[in-house]
């Protein structure tokens, strides 16, 4: 894929202590596997040097003036890559809990069987009270749906 076609977001809130390693990995990962895109952090209003330290990774950063939830983080990053003509968007979180690696099965997935979106899963993470409502999504929706909560998606 081409730069111009991969928007990697990912959504910061008072995340200075692991925003430089979870851009550090994402880079090693593009660069070894001769992947490019450009990785937006939208530093969601945070109190901290997570703006800062985004920043000097080399990466853009959209800096909010107040903090508006991950959700509306997220949809600043997808206008971002809208207005910019990205074809491809990644989302991951910045606390660490998605690993750089795994966009690539994502990747393999949009592109291979032309799906719209691609969704990470979990399952491994969720209580019982989580499991149960997912046994009743995928039960009333007719889906096979593992993580309704993953933030790791291809869209």
């Amino acid at each position: 894929m081409a730069f111009s076609e991969v928007l990697i977001i990912i959504p910061a809130y008072n995340e200075e202590e692991t925003i430089s390693e979870v851009i550090q990995d994402l880079k090693e990962v593009l660069k070894k596997h001769h992947l490019s895109a450009e990785i937006l952090i939208i530093n969601d209003g945070s109190t901290d040097n997570t703006g800062i330290k985004a920043k000097k990774t080399g990466c853009t950063v959209l800096n909010l003036i107040i903090n508006l939830g991950y959700w509306r983080a997220l949809q600043t990053g997808f206008l971002y890559g809208y207005y910019k003509n990205f074809r491809y968007f990644i989302t991951m979180d910045a606390d660490g809990q998605h690993l750089a690696s795994e966009i690539l099965p994502l990747i393999k997935e949009l592109k291979e069987k032309k799906v719209d979106v691609v969704i990470g899963s979990y399952p491994e993470r969720g209580g019982i009270a989580k499991k149960l409502v997912w046994f009743l999504f995928n039960f009333l929706t007719g889906l096979n749906v593992k993580d309704l909560t993953s933030g790791f998606l291809t869209v």
